[in-house]
């Protein structure tokens, strides 16, 4: 006579990949895809690069904020890392950059980079790229 094992199968590796998936599934378009495609409520322009249409609705030293800031996150940041920057002016102008993980391009090192600026409450977010030039400068990638 056949004994019967009275061990169950267990779920868990099957729960948790089913967990993992829908943690993962809003995540999906994070790493790349269209610069264009935006969050509801947030306007995406194309370009974050100094002068762009991002920057427009800023005085000079909130550009200058946003502009440290950007440098500062191409230069040491971690990918993925934010770096903030407010108005000593207007406590309803401020944002941040986040930039990614360095890649060779023409043989430069270059990062892309998103750019979110608040103006009374109103997001505006662009991505674009930069690439470090031979001075140590980063400047907008062609």
């Amino acid at each position: 006579m056949r004994k019967r094992s009275m061990r169950r199968r267990s779920t868990a590796p099957r729960s948790w990949s089913i967990v993992a998936l829908a943690l993962a599934l809003p995540l999906a378009g994070c790493s790349g895809g269209s610069p264009n495609v935006s969050q509801p409520g947030v306007s995406v322009l194309p370009s974050a690069a100094p002068g762009s249409a991002l920057l427009s609705g800023l005085d000079a030293n909130d550009r200058q904020k946003a502009d440290q800031a950007r440098q500062e996150a191409l230069e040491r940041g971690a990918a993925g890392t934010a770096f903030t920057w407010k108005s000593a002016e207007n406590s309803s102008r401020y944002g941040s950059v986040v930039a990614g993980p360095t890649y060779t391009q023409s043989g430069q090192n270059c990062r892309q980079f998103t750019q979110t600026v608040y103006i009374d409450g109103v997001p505006q977010t662009a991505r674009s790229a930069a690439c470090r030039q031979a001075d140590g400068a980063w400047r907008a990638a062609s």
